[in-house]
């Protein structure tokens, strides 16, 4: 069974392993290190590591390597980590000239690409920028 891991954002840096403040608790209450803290944003492990093993959650910036069919070459994507309401999933999200792209992590896994967590959307929007 997945585990369920939560981390948040409180506006000014990251915080892990927050947990709800209670089960009737309001969404912006979470507690860390036994206090109640109120974030800006919640988000949920997705089960799922990257290359180097680092855990990666709802708003991560993630870096997908494609291979091509140039030998020793590859084509690096920034993508982010989102629920997929369509798919009842995470997934990863590409936008590019207002299309939406979407990864499952079964077709990554199955494409065989490699991925690697390089931020999240709070700390580092700065890499979405178009490239």
């Amino acid at each position: 069974m997945k585990e369920l891991k939560f981390r948040a954002y409180d506006g000014k840096k990251m915080i892990d392993d927050v947990v709800p403040a209670s089960e009737t608790s309001i969404a912006e209450l979470f507690e860390y290190e036994h206090q109640v803290i109120e974030v800006e944003a919640v988000e949920q492990y997705t089960g799922l590591k990257d290359k180097n093993g680092k855990e990666i959650y709802e708003g991560d910036i993630v870096d997908v390597i494609f291979p091509t069919k140039l030998r020793g070459v590859e084509e690096h994507q920034i993508w982010v980590c989102r629920f997929g309401v369509k798919r009842a999933g995470f997934v990863l999200n590409r936008e590019t000239n207002a299309r939406i792209f979407s990864l499952t992590f079964g077709e990554i896994n199955a494409k065989n690409l490699a991925v690697e967590v390089i931020g999240n959307i709070h700390e580092n929007a700065d890499l979405l920028e178009e490239e």
